[in-house]
């Protein structure tokens, strides 16, 4: 009897001595999108600005926050702007870094990189153009934003169409940092993943 049936569709059959049976499970799983650590996601245009996500991660141990300072395990996730000098016909880069702040201590308090609050906390943060490190702040690129604006073929009055994509430029980690000072040298930093 086994011989009449053959695996088709949707189900598939295993026999034996005691008879047969049909298994109408799907053998192949609906592949599930999930970002991964760090990781730009989500671009998009919401009204007249662009916006995307950074799936949470950690530098330090510290959970990284967005550039408002809200934490990226927050739900919803914080929405960051991007391109926040327009689209343009012709292609626009965005620099997304995750940038910490060194704080100097003073009396009993020690010397913090990355600051464990204010401004140099470990968060997102969008430029225009490259960035360097400095005496205060280390970056590491995580993602390069790409943008552009195409005109709809005979639209009349012109309309256009958005092109955005992101460059992923760093794994699936969370970061270790480490900033190096030594007397009046320019402060080093290094970047690890975890």
């Amino acid at each position: 009897m086994s011989s009449d049936i053959q695996p088709g569709l949707g189900y598939g059959f295993t026999s034996g001595g005691f008879g047969f049976s049909l298994d109408t499970t799907n053998p192949f799983q609906d592949e599930v999108y999930s970002p991964c650590i760090l990781e730009a996601y989500n671009i998009r245009k919401d009204g007249e600005e662009i916006k995307f996500n950074v799936y949470p991660g950690m530098v330090n141990n510290l959970v990284v926050k967005s550039n408002d300072m809200v934490l990226l395990t927050n739900d919803p996730p914080p929405d960051i702007p991007a391109f926040t000098d327009g689209v343009t016909t012709e292609q626009k880069l965005n620099y997304v870094y995750i940038r910490c702040g060194f704080t100097a201590g003073g009396g009993s308090i020690s010397d913090a990189y990355p600051s464990t609050s204010g401004e140099g906390y470990p968060s997102v943060r969008v430029f225009s153009e490259k960035q360097t490190d400095s005496e205060t702040y280390g970056y590491v690129l995580i993602a390069v934003l790409v943008a552009q604006k195409i005109l709809i073929p005979e639209s009349d009055p012109p309309d256009y169409n958005y092109e955005l994509s992101i460059e992923r430029m760093i794994g699936c980690n969370s970061i270790w940092t480490e900033r190096f000072k030594c007397g009046s040298s320019a402060a080093t930093y290094w970047w690890s993943a975890v």
